[in-house]
């Protein structure tokens, strides 16, 4: 893979009852290395002026792949009557304890 070029790109989005959306772009090629399939090859690209339906898939892929923080966390309800919910819950499992 040529490193340092442009490339003209098309994503081909399928739409509904069988249509394909087409979306062209230009990117520019950063980096490459072989895949672990003979003869393929991973290769990452930086976006030359992405059109606005690009940047859209990409912030909702972004949101998609990304942790988020729960906005409600429920409390922790005992899982009898009577009893007390163990010491450690999950809110604690990446606090050390």
């Amino acid at each position: 893979m040529m490193l340092g070029v442009r490339f003209e790109m098309r994503l081909k989005i399928p739409g509904q009852v069988g249509q394909v959306r087409h979306v062209d772009f230009s990117a520019l090629s950063l980096w490459s290395r072989e895949d672990v399939t003979p003869g393929s090859f991973d290769t990452g690209f930086s976006l030359i002026e992405p059109p606005g339906d690009i940047k859209e898939m990409i912030a909702a892929l972004h949101h998609y792949f990304s942790f988020q923080p729960m906005l409600h966390v429920p409390p922790v309800i005992a899982p009898y009557p009577g009893t007390e919910p163990d010491r450690f819950t999950d809110k604690d499992c990446c606090h050390g304890l």
